[in-house]
C-alpha cells in the first residue's frame, strides 16, 4: 500500500458501506428485492442518490414516492430489506485498499467508524470483514439526531477521539458524506474518495461478479484517466500506472 497520510493528520475515519466493506451492491440488491415484494419499482439511480442515508429514511423515501403511505408501512419495507441483506450478508468483503489503510495506520493514529449504518448491521459487517478489532470508536445512525450531509456523525467520532476536526482524515465514498465532512471543519481535500469511493455505473448496476466504477468527480472525457486519477490521490503513481497498462492491454 502506497497510501500517506497528509503530513499534520492526526486521525482518520472511514465510512463503512462502500469505503471499507464491499456492501453497496448487496444494499442495491436488498432494496429492489424488498420493493419488489411491495409491488414497487425501485432504480438504482435513486438508491445511489440516497447513499450514506440511513435505512429507515430511505424506506420512508420511497413509500412517499411512490404514494404508497397506506399500504406499506417504512418498518415493514425497512424489515423486509434487511432480512434480504443479511441473508446475503456473509458475502461481504473487505475494500482490500482501504482495509491496508487502517492495518497499516493502526496503533499509530486514532481512528473511528462514522457510517448512517444503523447499529445492528454495522458491527455485523465489521465482524464479517474482521475489522472491527480495529476500531475504538464507532458512530452509527443510532448514535446522532441528524445524519449525513450533516456533520454530527463526524463530529461526534473527533469528540470520541479528542481530536481537532481540521487534522482529521476522512474516507468516504458517497456526496452527502464528503459533504459531512466539508461542513464538520475537515478540509474538503481530506474527504478522499477511496478506491472502493465510485458508484456502480448505471450499466451495470448491483453486479456482485464485477463491478464497474465511476468517480464521485466531476465528469472528464476520458473515463480511464479519470479512474487513474483517482486511483493515484490515494494509492500511489505505480499502482495508476499498472492499471491504465491493463485497461489498454499493455
Amino acid at each position: 500500500m502506497h497510501y500517506t497520510v497528509t503530513q499534520g493528520t492526526k486521525a482518520l475515519i472511514f465510512d463503512l458501506d462502500g469505503t471499507l466493506a464491499d456492501t453497496m451492491p448487496f444494499h442495491m440488491k436488498a432494496w429492489q428485492m424488498a420493493c419488489k415484494d411491495f409491488g414497487i419499482d425501485m432504480t438504482s439511480d435513486f438508491l445511489r442518490s440516497m447513499t450514506g442515508t440511513p435505512a429507515r429514511k430511505i424506506a420512508e423515501a420511497i413509500i412517499l414516492n411512490n404514494n404508497i403511505e397506506k399500504s406499506v408501512s417504512p418498518d415493514q419495507l425497512f424489515k423486509r430489506k434487511i432480512d434480504i441483506f443479511f441473508s446475503m450478508h456473509e458475502m461481504v468483503k473487505e475494500v482490500k485498499p482501504v482495509a491496508d489503510i487502517v492495518r497499516k495506520y493502526h496503533g499509530l493514529l486514532p481512528m473511528a467508524i462514522g457510517t448512517g449504518g444503523f447499529n445492528e448491521a454495522v458491527y455485523r459487517t465489521l465482524d464479517v470483514i474482521g475489522m472491527k478489532k480495529y476500531f475504538d470508536v464507532i458512530v452509527t445512525s443510532n448514535d446522532v439526531n441528524n445524519h449525513k450531509p450533516d456533520p454530527e456523525t463526524f463530529l461526534q467520532c473527533s469528540r470520541l477521539m479528542d481530536t481537532d476536526p481540521a487534522f482529521i482524515t476522512v474516507f468516504e465514498d458517497g456526496d452527502l458524506g464528503i459533504e459531512a465532512a466539508r461542513r464538520a471543519g475537515m478540509p474538503t481535500d481530506r474527504a478522499i474518495p477511496p478506491p472502493s469511493g465510485y458508484r456502480l455505473r448505471p450499466s451495470a448496476p448491483c453486479s456482485m461478479e464485477r463491478r464497474r466504477w465511476f468517480p464521485v468527480r466531476p465528469k472528464a472525457q476520458n473515463v480511464v484517466e479519470r479512474l487513474a486519477r483517482a486511483v493515484r490521490s490515494v494509492v500511489g503513481r505505480d499502482l495508476a500506472h499498472r492499471y491504465l497498462l491493463s485497461r489498454r492491454g499493455g
